[in-house]
């Protein structure tokens, strides 16, 4: 399927019907929206192997443990509060490494 205002050339290539350039080649999306998201930046990085990306998942983590861990708290939950923090964190985590991975697998 075409997508409405291109038009396929002599040479196969999908190109603007209007007689532009060719449209921007593919490129890797890393976050959920496209914008740079720092947290999904970072687990991009770790799944491309980079040194110290680790690091900086660890940090995000962490970060997500204490949002989490400051909304239960505000709506009263206090058994257990660090313990639901770090399972709410790492769940949120281990959740958009799979959403990062997935979709990194479907782009390919």
């Amino acid at each position: 399927m075409v997508p409405p205002g291109f038009a396929f050339v002599e040479d196969g290539t999908l190109r603007p019907a209007w007689g532009g350039a060719a449209p921007c080649p593919p490129q890797k999306v890393t976050t959920l929206e496209g914008h740079g998201y720092p947290p999904i930046d970072s687990i991009d990085r770790l799944l491309d192997g980079e040194p110290g990306a680790i690091g900086n998942v660890a940090l995000w983590t962490a970060v997500r443990m204490a949002v989490i861990g400051g909304a239960l708290y505000l709506v009263g939950e206090r058994d257990h509060l660090v313990r639901n923090a770090v399972v709410g964190g790492v769940a949120a985590e281990a959740f958009f490494i799979g959403v990062v991975a997935v979709r990194r697998h479907v782009q390919t």
